[in-house]
């Protein structure tokens, strides 16, 4: 089966690179001069390479891919304010609020034992349910909207600290599933036009093993990927793409003290085999956690996989290394060493 791409994205915010001119540049310079990285040594509508390098410290700053390319995640990223938990009422609305204030109520609610979901900084209704189940338990007003009361209200009850409920209730379902990869769903997705072979590859594969895949390729956007996964319900999604950041074989999400307990076993297995053929000189970490992207859209584990995509014996190669690492990612025990 093969999911259909999503829309894409519009004009507004085009992917840019360095080379790249004109008024979407000059946007960028405001949006990281606000972000406190102002830009010396590249005229106002230029992206040079001090541009680059600043765009790289921001991702690298917000957990994202750091490529020095910005794209839809950094845009997002860009777009996000930091706001601190109070500075504005947060709600379930239309489209979903997002934000650093988000993230920390989810962390609040999981650390007091309400299970928000995955930490993604996204206000669905997991977290809405789980605000809701706080306020009638904390007897202030059950209206799912987090302001003053609510937040006074999550101070008495335990303060604000980083919690891991919501990863030991993924480590507790990881360990009552059954240890296997065959009848598994698995999305494998690109957006990179020259990555269809491997995706395609990793797939016959894997069901060679017993699992049942489908695949989305020429993606305008990764988190098109996430759509699809979500849509189908898949157990897991796994995007393909060539080497852009050099620092890792594979990719969880991870925000905080929250990881993805069962994507972190999956990247981990599937670095540990793509570890094997890595060239001397391209020895990098295993794996990498970030927050941005797919990794986050994603209601399942994700993990972002990159492969050298030429010659084709290297690409055989991995792909089969692939493959293998989801294997035993679902075979893995619930004892996994953290990272």
């Amino acid at each position: 089966m093969t999911a259909q791409p999503g829309a894409g994205v519009g004009q507004a915010n085009p992917t840019l690179r360095r080379g790249s001119d004109g008024e979407s540049v000059i946007r960028l310079h405001a949006e990281l001069r606000d972000a406190g990285l102002p830009i010396q040594g590249d005229a106002p509508d230029h992206f040079g390479a001090a541009t680059e390098e600043t765009v790289r410290a921001f991702q690298r700053r917000r957990r994202l891919q750091v490529d020095g390319i910005c794209g839809p995640d950094t845009w997002s990223a860009l777009h996000e304010d930091p706001l601190a938990l109070g500075d504005r009422l947060i709600s379930l609305r239309r489209p979903m609020l997002r934000g650093d204030d988000v993230r920390q109520l989810q962390q609040q609610l999981s650390a007091i034992g309400f299970d928000a979901g995955r930490i993604d900084g996204i206000f669905g209704p997991h977290t809405d349910k789980a605000l809701r189940d706080f306020q009638r338990n904390a007897a202030v007003a059950v209206d799912g909207i987090c302001g003053r009361d609510t937040i006074a209200a999550m101070v008495r009850v335990g303060g604000l600290a980083d919690g891991e409920i919501s990863e030991l209730r993924e480590r507790e379902s990881f360990a009552a599933s059954p240890r296997a990869l065959p009848g598994r769903h698995v999305l494998l997705a690109s957006r990179m036009p020259g990555a269809a072979p491997a995706v395609t590859a990793i797939a016959e594969d894997l069901e060679r093993r017993g699992a049942r895949c489908s695949q989305a390729i020429d993606l305008a956007i990764d988190t098109d990927a996430a759509r699809a996964a979500n849509d189908l319900d898949v157990d897991l999604c796994v995007v393909v793409q060539p080497v852009a950041d050099p620092a890792w074989h594979c990719a969880y999400y991870r925000s905080g003290r929250y990881r993805s307990f069962r994507g972190h076993a999956i990247a981990l297995r599937v670095a540990e085999q793509l570890s094997q053929s890595t060239p001397p000189e391209r020895v990098a970490a295993l794996t990498a956690g970030l927050s941005g992207g797919v990794l986050r859209e994603t209601r399942m584990p994700a993990v972002v996989v990159q492969l050298e995509l030429e010659p084709l014996d290297v690409l055989a190669r991995g792909c089969a290394e692939v493959a293998d690492g989801i294997r035993l990612g679902f075979e893995a025990p619930p004892e996994l060493p953290a990272g």
